[in-house]
C-alpha cells in the first residue's frame, strides 16, 4: 500500500531500526533461515540483503509482480505476475531462484498458496461450480512441482477451506467451518487429507469460531507449531 514503511529492528534489544525505507506494498518474508528478506514494492518483487543492507529488483518488468511466497529452504521464489488488465490474460504463478534466477512460470494463480517444508511442492485452494439438477461448489486441494507446469488434483474437501498446513509430504492440514450438531453452532475444525478420498476431522478450539476468514495463521519455521488469532486472542 502507498506510504507504507518496510522496519527491520534488531533484537539485541537495541530500539533503533537496522534498515527502514518507504514502499508501495504489504507483503514480504524472510528466505528461510537467511538475513534476506523478499517484499513488494512499486510492482515489483524486491530482495533485502541484511548483511549489507543492500536491495535489489528481482522482476522489474512491465506486469505487476505481487506476493512474495519463497520456499521454507529459501531456495526459491513463488509470486503473482498479473497482466495489464486489457491484455484478458489472468494472474499467473511464476517461480525464481532466490538470487531472481531462472523466472519459469508455474501455474494459474490460486488462493491460498503454501509450500510443503521440504520446498518440492506448492499446495493451494480452488473451488469450482457443479452445476446438475441443484447447483453446488466443489472444494478442491490441487498441487504444482518447481519444474513441471499446471496444477494437478490433490484430495476434494468437504466444504470451505480458509487456511492449507503443509506439515509434511504425506500430511495436510486445512481448516474450515464446520458444524456441530450437540454445540447446535458452526465452529472452525481443522482436517486432515488422506488422498485420494479421505478426509478425517483432528481438531477445533473454542476460540476458532466461525468467522475464521479473517484470521491470521502463523506457522514457525519448522512447522512443528502454529499460532492463530481467534475469538480469545493469541492461541
Amino acid at each position: 500500500s502507498e506510504g507504507a514503511v518496510l522496519r527491520v529492528v534488531g533484537l539485541d534489544g537495541d530500539a533503533g531500526a537496522v534498515f527502514e525505507r518507504e514502499i508501495s506494498g504489504r507483503r514480504l518474508a524472510w528466505l528461510g533461515d537467511t538475513s534476506r528478506v523478499a517484499f513488494e514494492d512499486a510492482d515489483d518483487i524486491h530482495l533485502l540483503d541484511m548483511d549489507g543492507t543492500e536491495t535489489r529488483n528481482l522482476t522489474e518488468s512491465p506486469e505487476k509482480d505481487s506476493d512474495p511466497i519463497p520456499s521454507p529452504d529459501g531456495r526459491y521464489i513463488l509470486w503473482t505476475v498479473s497482466p495489464a488488465a486489457a491484455s484478458g490474460d489472468a494472474p499467473a504463478f511464476w517461480l525464481m531462484g532466490a538470487e531472481g534466477e531462472d523466472k519459469t512460470f508455474l501455474a494459474e494463480a490460486q488462493d491460498l498458496a503454501a509450500w510443503d517444508t521440504s520446498g518440492l511442492g506448492i499446495i493451494s485452494r480452488r473451488g469450482t461450480a457443479v452445476i446438475g439438477e441443484e447447483e453446488s461448489y466443489r472444494h478442491l486441494l490441487q498441487t504444482a512441482v518447481p519444474g513441471r507446469r499446471g496444477w494437478e488434483h490433490y484430495a476434494d474437501c468437504e466444504g470451505e477451506v480458509y487456511f492449507i498446513w503443509w506439515l509434511r509430504e504425506d500430511t495436510v492440514l486445512y481448516v474450515g467451518p464446520t458444524f456441530v450438531k450437540r454445540q447446535d453452532r458452526v465452529k472452525g475444525t481443522w482436517s486432515r487429507v488422506e488422498p485420494p478420498d479421505k478426509i478425517k476431522r483432528v481438531a477445533s478450539t473454542d476460540g476458532l469460531g466461525y468467522e475464521i476468514s479473517y484470521y491470521d495463521f502463523y506457522p514457525s519455521r519448522t512447522d512443528e507449531r502454529l499460532a492463530y488469532v481467534g475469538e480469545r486472542g493469541l492461541e
